[in-house]
């Protein structure tokens, strides 16, 4: 048995890190960025990053490869994670993923982030340490075939 974690608004609070992300990502793309309001809107009907960019474009009159989008949200995530230096991690469950590891118990780190912003995200909280040596399966693990929600990189950790 083991306690599977979440980062993304589990662990760490990088809301304001996507935000900024998709807002330069706009930005670059001569785009008006998404209020804050219309950007949670778009998360909680769990739209992808690219449906959001696409949709907004469209929105405005505006049409773009695939390619160029995924370019310009790369490109806003670099710049997002660069300026963050630090960002708050979500105490309650830290603790709980502490308290864990004092006990013996295995903890996993499961996201269907990449493992480069994992990592960053992490550091940038202090946890860096805390999944040191721990199962990490994130979305360019060698190996995943599907996704969060999917059940996969759950029996996978």
């Amino acid at each position: 048995a083991a306690l599977l974690f979440d980062l993304d608004g589990t662990l760490v609070d990088t809301l304001p890190v996507i935000f900024s992300a998709y807002s330069i990502a706009f930005r670059q793309l001569g785009l008006e960025p998404l209020s804050w309001d219309d950007f949670l809107g778009r998360l909680a009907r769990n739209t992808t990053a690219l449906t959001t960019l696409s949709a907004h474009a469209t929105s405005q009159g505006l049409q773009f490869e695939r390619r160029q989008l995924q370019d310009a949200l790369r490109e806003g995530f670099v710049q997002a994670i660069t300026a963050a230096p630090s960002v708050p991690a979500i105490e309650p469950t830290v603790a709980a993923a502490r308290a864990a590891r004092e006990r013996g118990t295995p903890i996993a780190l499961v996201t269907a982030s990449p493992s480069d912003w994992a990592e960053r995200m992490l550091g940038a909280a202090g946890l860096a340490t805390l999944f040191s040596g721990c199962v990490t399966v994130t979305r360019d693990t060698a190996g995943l075939q599907r996704q969060k929600p999917d059940p996969a990189p759950f029996f996978l950790a």
